[in-house]
């Protein structure tokens, strides 16, 4: 299973009876039941664990485009030299070039470290690159990262959805229809204190993985998975919210 590395003990044995007759579940096998709970968790620290840590668009897109005007800003300077400034640095490049030829021909220049050569397919030659082929390569970058920033996509705004949340939450929801005939429904006090069976088991259940989320939005996961159950056409209790 690719998310096997995501299974750990999370519901005990008292943490099942109690979500259980809190939300009047009367599962046939208790351990079955528990073991199903520990594989929704563990699908979803899988969910969750590849959008962690990333940044998000707007993040993404300020660090792309700081580095893009930094090479805009570095090809316009190159393109500012003066006729003398560029005859220097025309021949300093040269120099280089003949010092990183060497080195590569002597073996003596370490993997990574800087070069003006650039290898060719047979790994006993390679070209140097002059100013105007460094300008261009620059421009070249500077388009790269302004075409990916271009497509980076549209990002909602307000609060990002919790992925993970929901695919645990349409596995939990299959998991209650086959264990219980009670409808899952996800009324709840103003105050997002949850009231009904599956709402109270939800939300338990939640916390026990993530002690710290807000109620809140487990419930708006739980409305929304019963509201895409009934887009799909299928027979479902009337007082479902």
């Amino acid at each position: 299973m690719p998310f096997s590395k995501f299974y750990k003990p999370t519901y005990s044995p008292a943490d099942t009876m109690r979500l259980c007759q809190a939300s009047e579940l009367a599962p046939t096998d208790h351990e079955a039941f528990r073991q199903e709970l520990d594989h929704c968790a563990a699908v979803y620290r899988w969910e969750a664990a590849k959008l962690k840590g990333g940044p998000r668009n707007s993040a993404l897109k300020r660090e792309l485009t700081a580095t893009q005007k930094r090479l805009q800003n570095f090809r316009a300077s190159l393109a500012g030299l003066s006729s003398e400034a560029r005859m220097e640095i025309r021949d300093g490049l040269s120099r280089q070039a003949d010092t990183d030829a060497a080195r590569a021909i002597t073996q003596t220049a370490p993997a990574d470290s800087p070069s003006l050569l650039v290898p060719l397919l047979d790994p006993d030659q390679a070209i140097t690159l002059d100013l105007t082929d460094l300008e261009r390569l620059i421009g070249g970058m500077e388009l790269a990262f302004m075409t990916t920033i271009e497509n980076l996509p549209n990002q909602p705004r307000g609060q990002n959805r919790d992925h993970g949340l929901r695919l645990w939450i349409a596995n939990i929801k299959d998991l209650w229809a086959r264990t219980t005939d009670a409808p899952f429904t996800r009324d709840a006090t103003e105050a997002n204190d949850p009231i009904t069976p599956a709402a109270i088991f939800c939300v338990g259940a939640f916390h026990i993985i993530e002690p710290d989320y807000p109620s809140s939005r487990i419930l708006r996961e739980m409305k929304d998975c019963i509201a895409r159950q009934k887009s799909t056409g299928r027979i479902v209790s009337e007082n479902e919210q």
